[in-house]
């Protein structure tokens, strides 16, 4: 079973103290879109479009923990944001305290795929570029 997640998330008036987040993802297995969520007007500690792309993720994985069956298969996670996925893979360093809060959640999200504990799922984290992320999410 080929399962792929699309994440994306975005801030249009980054880092301004109106501003409002949006995230989206979408889940394909084997191909076929069986699952997708966009959100709007997201708030949170700051809003900016690092921590969009960081929501999108953990929204995914959450959506993906959520059902026992699911939390066990090998997934992809793809994504368009070099830095989360360079922080992911621990090439790049999580050093704001607002991120910090939300890669330690991650790791409490990534923790509860598998069964009994046991990682018997595969995660993978990918980069891929804008234009892919556009074709299968529409921004």
């Amino acid at each position: 079973i080929s399962v792929v997640f699309y994440a994306d998330g975005g801030c249009p008036r980054n880092g301004q103290t109106d501003a409002s987040m949006f995230y989206s993802f979408a889940v394909y297995v084997n191909d076929k879109l069986v699952h997708r969520e966009h959100v709007e007007d997201v708030t949170g500690e700051k809003q900016t479009n690092q921590v969009a792309e960081w929501l999108a993720v953990i929204k995914a994985l959450e959506y993906m923990v959520a059902d026992p069956k699911r939390a066990t298969l090998g997934v992809e996670v793809r994504s368009d944001s070099a830095t989360v996925i360079g922080q992911i893979n621990e090439s790049k360093r999580v050093k704001a305290p607002h991120i910090r809060k939300l890669f330690t959640h991650f790791l409490t999200v990534i923790g509860k795929v598998g069964i009994d504990g046991k990682d018997a799922s595969i995660v993978n984290f990918k980069w891929v570029p804008r234009e892919e992320i556009v074709s299968v999410l529409g921004h």
